[in-house]
């Protein structure tokens, strides 16, 4: 499965910038512990599959995730704006020297010169590479013969999709598939456990329903099936296998290359690449 580093080409803030800047999700997997705590303020998500498996979310920017976001795109569009002046002396004084070269008859590459950054060519980190968490395919919340799994992982309330059965590691790259041509988003609430189902053999989901099983620990949680509902299209931002999820009844499908919304009997649009 092809494996690549984390779009170095839109890896545009620094380490020690994304360290310091806000966190739009934060995510902790729920031990397999014979008793468990439920916090009200933070919003649970629970999958099952009959094997180890792993699934990667993407939040979707909320208002208030998007005015944080274009404050931190507009911070790091000034910073470079700032450094343009310098490159550019840069670029003249090399291109000035190549041309000198040239002359001379030596040989020598010639400078590129560097492009003034504005809003509209401004490449920054989309908000999904920022605001995104992988589940398994260790950790389980609980397991049984065979590799049956539970995963049960706390996150940050909000909107997520499914970006794919696939796992992220930081700063190293992704394995896995993304469902950048057809995925589902849902909404996740504090203090509640959202259901997404079952993972099936494909990689899609199977929906939970009301009255599926779930673990005896779990049994006096607020509990409901995920509200899925059909997103556009994504960009492919891990390089990893093309996909999309798999039809699902009352909620999305496909006409050949088209997203369909049965609940608006109409086509969805891309999701964009913020």
């Amino acid at each position: 499965m092809k494996k690549t580093c984390l779009l170095a080409s839109l890896a545009i803030l620094s380490t020690s910038a994304i360290a310091k800047d806000p966190q739009f999700v934060v995510a902790k997997a729920v031990a397999d512990k014979p008793a468990v705590q439920r916090d009200s303020a933070i919003g649970y998500v629970l999958f099952r599959s009959d094997r180890q498996a792993t699934l990667h979310l993407m939040k979707i920017a909320s208002s208030e995730d998007q005015l944080v976001y274009d404050k931190m795109r507009a911070t790091a569009l000034a910073k470079e704006k700032k450094k343009y002046p310098a490159k550019l002396q840069s670029y003249r004084q090399s291109l000035a020297t190549y041309e000198q070269l040239q002359k001379s008859g030596q040989g020598g590459k010639k400078p590129q010169q560097p492009v003034e950054p504005t809003e509209e060519n401004f490449v920054f980190t989309p908000f999904g590479l920022l605001a995104g968490t992988s589940i398994g395919p260790a950790k389980r919340f609980s397991k049984a013969e065979g590799g049956a799994s539970v995963y049960l992982q706390s996150l940050t309330p909000g909107t997520y999709r499914i970006y794919g059965p696939m796992m992220v590691i930081p700063n190293q790259g992704a394995m896995g598939a993304c469902f950048c041509m057809g995925s589902v988003k849902f909404t996740v609430r504090a203090g509640e456990i959202t259901d997404l189902g079952t993972q099936m053999l494909s990689g899609g989901m199977e929906p939970a329903h009301h009255g599926t099983a779930v673990d005896a620990r779990l049994k006096d949680w607020p509990l409901h099936p995920a509200d899925y509902r059909a997103v556009g299209k994504l960009p492919n931002y891990y390089g990893v296998k093309l996909d999309r999820i798999n039809a699902i009844p009352g909620v999305i499908s496909y006409r050949r290359d088209q997203i369909i919304d049965p609940q608006q009997k109409s086509a969805v649009a891309s999701a964009g690449s913020m």
